[in-house]
């Protein structure tokens, strides 16, 4: 599974509309419901600042989240998210420690840093 987050602020008039996008009849639901390997969205308000939202898409692979970021559709909706946004982040995709870490174990081509002072900080 692939963790897609994004994280939005909302201008105060905006908020009931950026909301509603997302609610079960919306237009994410309807676009999302098409997209192969989509497998469930989740939009969390922040509790001390009422104007941030984080959405996380959950996706059954990187390359069903790759498709789904060159849809046309995908890419109108996120356009309209923007008209309704005073800012927009995306953190990119994640994956749960027991995937990364397999992915990891099975890819000879990756390499530990032996060498720790490769992340020390000046």
């Amino acid at each position: 599974m692939i963790y897609g987050i994004n994280i939005y602020e909302i201008d105060t008039a905006n908020i009931a509309a950026f909301a509603s996008a997302f609610d079960v009849n919306g237009p994410w639901q309807r676009i999302s419901r098409r997209l192969p390997g989509h497998v469930h969205t989740i939009l969390l308000r922040r509790s001390t600042h009422l104007l941030f939202f984080l959405v996380q898409d959950i996706w059954e692979s990187e390359r069903d989240y790759a498709n789904a970021e060159s849809n046309p559709e995908v890419y109108s909706f996120r356009q309209s998210l923007r008209t309704l946004t005073a800012c927009q982040q995306s953190l990119g995709t994640f994956r749960f420690r027991d995937q990364w870490e397999r992915e990891q174990d099975s890819d000879h081509t990756y390499r530990k840093s032996s060498d720790l002072r490769t992340w020390q900080m000046d």
